[in-house]
C-alpha cells in the first residue's frame, strides 16, 4: 500500500511535460548558408592556414617559372596579279575567298617554311631549343621500357665499353638533337586568323626577348619570300623570256631571303607577294608568361574554394554535436546549458567526476559556476511545478559513457546545497560508479544496490556525506554487482519518492548503449536530460538516446552539452 500510495503521489508531482516532436531540419537556402558560417567559424584557422598555404605554392611557381616573351608580326594576304606564259599580267582574282584564305595559314604552318625560318636563323644551337639530359628517373624508365622490349640488346649495350664516339654515332646524335630542337622550335610557334578576316598573326615565345621579336618578323618574311619565288620560277619558264620582270622578282626574293636570314622585315618593298606586312614584331617590352598576378588570384581564389568546399564536405560528414544551434536544429531537443570544459595544470581537459573535484571546480564566478547555474535555471523554467512539492527527481543520462553525468551531478547538488536546499545524489550507474572513488573512503556505508536487494529502510540507509551533500554510491568496495536487482520495479521508484520528500534528487544513470537499467531508472524521475559531449557525442546518438527514453515513457525535457573547449 506504501508503494502504491507513493506511487500515487508521485503521478500528481510529474511534470506536465509534452513530449517535443523532433523537428526535421531546415533545407531552405538560408540554413545553407547558415550551416556553411557555422563551419567557417568552426574551422576558420584551418581555412586561413590552407588558402595561405596555396597563396605560397602559387607565389612559389610564380618565382620559380622563367619568365617568357611573346612577339608578334601581322600580315594581310592580298592575291596579285599573275604572271602567264607570255609574260603579261593576267587579271587578278576576284577575291580571296576563305578556303584559299586557310591554305595559306597552313602554308606558313607548314614544316618547310618553318625549317627555313629555323635554319636561317642558325636556332639549332639555340640554348632554350636544346634537349635536356634526362634525369635519372627517367632513364630508369628508359632502361626498364628497353629491357621489356629487347631484353638480350640491353644487356649487350650494357656491357659494351662506353669509348669514344664513332662518327656515325656522333651524325646521329646530332641529328636527333637538331629534330628535338626543331620539335621544341615548332612547339613555340603558332599562326591564326583573326576572326574571319585575311589578317594572320605570326607569334612566338622565347625567354629572350630579341630572339623571339627576330623569329615572329623572320616568319612574315619567309611566307614574302616563298610567294615572291614562286612567281620569279614562272617568270623564268615564259615562252617570251621578259628580262626586267625576273629581275625585279629577283630583287624581291633577294631581299626576303636577306630578311629571312637577319629576322627582319624586308628593307625593300614587296609588291609582287600575295600579303603585305601590316605590323612588325617589336621587342616585348615585359613577360607574357608567367602571368603572376592572374596565378596568384587563382591561387588565392582555389585555395578558398578548396578550403570551402573541404569544410562543408567534413561537416557533413561529421555528426559530432559542437554548439548548441546544432544540437537544436538537429535533434528538436533544446539545450538547456553548455558546460565548458575544465582543464587541469598540465592543460588537459576533464569531464568526470573521478578526475575532478566538483567542490574545487565549483568557484563562484567562474565560466563553470555560470554554466551550472544557468542549467539549473534551465530546468526550472523548462516545466511548471507543482506547488504541493518543491522537490523533484531529475536524472542525468547519456548515451555513452565518460560524458560527466557523474560532475554535472555532483556540481548541481553542490550549488542546490549552497542556496540552502536538501539534496541527495544517487549514483546508479553500476557498472562505471564514478561518484563512489570522488567522495572518499566508503567503506562500511550503504550503497544502492545493497539497499535494494536488502530492502533496507530509509532510516537505516548510510549515506555518505560531504558538505552537506548526501550520496548514495551504486556499490561500495565491500558490494559486487547483483545482476538480479531489478531497477524496474516499484521499490525503486518507492525508495525515490522516500528520498525526494527529503529534498531534490540526483539521479547519475548508466549509459543508455550499455544498459537498459538506464530507461528503467529513468522511468522514476520527474525529468531527465541528456547529457552530450561536446566534440564526441553525434547527433544520431542523442537522436537514439531520447527515442529510447521516450519509448518507456521517461520525460526528456531536453540536452546539456558538458566539455566545451571554450577560451577565457
Amino acid at each position: 500500500m506504501d508503494a502504491m500510495r507513493g506511487s500515487d503521489s508521485r503521478s500528481i508531482r510529474l511534470w506536465p511535460i509534452p513530449d517535443a516532436q523532433e523537428d526535421a531540419p531546415d533545407d531552405g537556402p538560408i540554413a545553407l548558408l547558415r550551416s556553411v558560417l557555422e563551419a567557417v567559424g568552426l574551422h576558420k584557422w584551418k581555412l586561413a592556414l590552407w588558402t595561405a598555404l596555396c597563396l605560397a605554392i602559387a607565389f612559389a611557381y610564380v618565382s620559380a617559372t622563367p619568365s617568357t616573351y611573346t612577339a608578334t608580326s601581322t600580315i594581310l594576304l592580298e592575291p596579285r596579279r599573275q604572271i602567264a606564259a607570255s609574260g603579261r599580267e593576267t587579271a587578278p582574282t576576284p577575291s580571296l575567298d576563305l578556303n584559299r584564305a586557310d591554305s595559306e595559314l597552313q602554308v606558313i604552318r607548314s614544316e618547310r617554311l618553318l625549317t627555313q625560318v629555323f635554319d636561317s636563323l642558325d636556332l639549332a644551337n639555340q640554348a632554350e631549343l636544346k634537349p635536356r639530359p634526362p634525369g635519372f628517373v627517367r632513364r630508369v624508365i628508359g632502361t626498364v621500357r628497353a629491357f621489356l622490349s629487347d631484353p638480350l640488346g640491353t644487356i649487350e649495350t650494357m656491357r659494351r665499353p662506353t669509348g669514344a664516339p664513332t662518327d656515325t654515332r656522333a651524325a646521329t646524335a646530332a641529328s636527333a638533337d637538331r629534330q628535338s630542337a626543331f620539335a621544341a622550335f615548332a612547339q613555340r610557334f603558332s599562326a591564326r586568323r583573326v576572326g574571319q578576316s585575311y589578317v594572320v598573326e605570326m607569334s612566338y615565345s622565347s625567354s629572350d626577348p630579341d630572339l623571339a621579336a627576330r623569329v615572329a618578323n623572320a616568319a612574315a618574311s619567309a611566307y614574302l619570300l616563298q610567294s615572291v619565288a614562286f612567281k620569279a620560277d614562272a617568270a623564268r619558264s615564259g615562252v617570251e623570256f621578259v628580262q626586267g620582270r625576273v629581275d625585279a622578282l629577283g630583287a624581291q626574293a633577294r631581299a626576303a631571303a636577306a630578311a629571312v636570314k637577319a629576322g627582319t622585315l624586308p628593307d625593300v618593298p614587296i609588291p609582287d607577294a600575295d600579303a603585305r606586312v601590316i605590323g612588325a614584331a617589336l621587342k616585348p617590352l615585359g613577360p607574357s608568361a608567367p602571368r603572376s598576378t592572374l596565378i596568384l588570384a587563382l591561387g588565392g581564389a582555389l585555395g578558398l574554394m578548396s578550403g570551402l568546399f573541404g569544410i562543408a564536405l567534413a561537416s557533413s560528414l561529421d555528426r559530432r554535436v559542437r554548439n548548441a544551434a546544432t544540437l537544436t536544429r538537429e535533434t528538436g531537443l533544446p539545450c538547456l546549458a553548455v558546460v565548458p570544459a575544465i582543464a587541469d595544470r598540465s592543460g588537459v581537459f576533464r569531464r568526470n567526476a573521478m578526475e575532478v573535484d566538483p567542490i574545487a571546480a565549483f568557484e563562484p564566478g567562474s565560466r563553470f559556476a555560470s554554466a551550472i547555474s544557468n542549467l539549473r535555471m534551465s530546468i526550472k523554467m523548462s516545466a511548471m511545478l507543482p506547488t504541493s512539492s518543491e522537490n523533484h527527481t531529475i536524472a542525468l543520462v547519456s548515451w555513452a559513457p565518460d560524458t560527466g553525468c557523474s560532475l554535472l551531478c555532483l556540481t548541481l547538488a553542490e550549488l542546490t546545497r549552497r542556496l540552502g536546499k536538501p539534496v541527495t545524489v544517487v549514483d546508479a550507474d553500476v557498472q562505471g560508479a564514478h561518484l563512489s572513488p570522488s567522495w572518499g573512503d566508503t567503506h562500511g556505508g550503504s550503497s544502492l544496490v545493497g539497499v535494494l536487494a536488502s530492502h533496507t529502510p530509509l532510516h537505516a540507509i548510510q549515506f555518505q556525506n560531504r558538505d552537506g551533500v548526501a550520496v548514495l554510491p551504486a556499490l561500495t568496495p565491500d558490494d559486487r554487482p547483483d545482476a538480479s536487482v531489478d531497477f524496474g520495479d516499484r521499490s525503486v521508484g518507492h525508495l525515490l519518492d522516500q528520498l525526494r520528500a527529503r529534498g531534490d534528487v540526483l539521479l547519475a544513470l548508466p549509459p543508455v548503449a550499455d544498459t537498459a537499467d538506464a530507461a528503467a531508472l529513468a522511468r522514476h524521475a520527474d525529468a531527465v536530460i541528456i547529457v552530450v559531449a561536446a566534440g564526441r557525442t553525434t547527433i544520431d546518438e542523442v537522436k537514439d538516446a531520447a527515442r529510447a527514453l521516450r519509448s518507456v515513457g521517461a520525460h526528456v525535457i531536453g540536452a546539456v552539452i558538458n566539455g566545451a573547449q571554450t577560451r577565457s
